[in-house]
């Protein structure tokens, strides 16, 4: 895997997953999930629609 660029203009950091192996492990099209930076690793936690709604409104208070 790499870590590329999302323009050459602005430089921020980017990663693009793909494979059938993120079926297997139960990631589908459309699918929400959360990131969370722990102990040098980046984990990629399934969630629901509704999660998503409830951190989005959550970030939302925040800010």
């Amino acid at each position: 895997m790499k870590i590329y660029t999302v323009t050459e203009i602005n430089e921020r950091p980017a990663i693009k997953i793909t494979g059938k192996w993120l079926k297997e492990k139960g990631f589908d099209i459309g699918d929400k999930f959360e990131v969370v930076f722990e102990n040098n690793m980046l984990v990629l936690i399934k969630i629901t629609k509704e999660e998503a709604d409830e951190i989005k409104t959550i970030c939302k208070q925040l800010s």
